[in-house]
């Protein structure tokens, strides 16, 4: 279509031309110098500019505030560490302002380099800097505590079960990988967390009222804890965390339970 009006305006520009031609032609100027007139007049109005080779267009990298790349490099230090028994790992406190940066915990998908990034991302999701955590030894991937049978366990783990109003008893672990959920992503900022599960499901904006801390599931797997802030259970409690006032007895037993 663009291809056709462009052929329509050429053609019009051209009988347009030959019809000045023409004119001159008729006011007794030889058709030499009439054609010599016309490209003269066409071209007065045409500003030719020569443009030499594009550069890439250079997006500014934003720069952190130094709480924040604190916070970031403090997590590289507890994740790159091991703990081979369950414990609450406590992390730095959150900067006051994130200003629009945020974490983001990524599972690897390169299945030939199997581990996670720790990525610092900027405003309009800006990368800042990346930094990969894996090795043979301690593989981590990206992890929540958030289904039906993780929170009841963490409850039951660390003695909860008087603070916690619900029956706790009917829930057993089995399988090991039912004490957490694995995330393909986990972006983190103050008090919120969006969690891409591997099953594809997705948790947007939980919050994160956790008291900075950590529950290490076993060598490859430090999770975080989403909670939510009501009084009643809602329908889908356990699937988006543990209530905040749990985590705030859980914070009170931390001292005997830590990494």
């Amino acid at each position: 279509m663009k291809h056709k009006k462009g052929m329509s305006f050429l053609l019009v520009i051209l009988v347009l031309l030959a019809l000045f031609i023409f004119a001159l032609y008729v006011l007794g100027i030889n058709i030499g110098t009439a054609i010599k007139y016309a490209f003269n007049f066409v071209l007065s109005f045409i500003t030719i500019e020569f443009i030499g080779p594009q550069k890439d267009l250079q997006v500014s990298t934003p720069v952190p505030s130094e709480e924040v790349n604190t916070a970031y490099n403090n997590f590289l230090i507890i994740f790159s560490r091991t703990y081979a028994k369950e414990c609450l790992l406590p992390y730095p406190a959150k900067p006051a302002d994130f200003q629009g940066f945020s974490i983001v915990f990524q599972a690897s998908p390169d299945k030939n380099r199997q581990g996670m990034y720790i990525v610092l991302v900027g405003p309009n999701n800006v990368e800042v800097k990346r930094h990969f955590i894996g090795s043979p030894a301690a593989i981590k991937t990206p992890c929540v505590i958030t289904g039906n049978t993780q929170v009841p366990y963490l409850i039951k783990r660390f003695g909860l079960e008087k603070e916690w109003n619900y029956d706790v008893s009917k829930y057993t672990i089995s399988n090991p990988a039912d004490r957490y959920a694995e995330a393909s992503k986990i972006t983190y900022a103050r008090d919120r967390i969006d969690v891409q599960y591997k099953s594809g499901v997705s948790l947007i904006k939980g919050e994160l009222k956790d008291h900075s801390l950590l529950f290490n599931v076993d060598e490859g797997h430090i999770c975080f804890i989403p909670t939510y802030d009501t009084i009643r259970l809602p329908s889908n409690a356990y699937n988006i965390g543990i209530q905040s006032y749990m985590m705030s007895a859980l914070a009170g037993k931390s001292a005997g339970n830590l990494c």
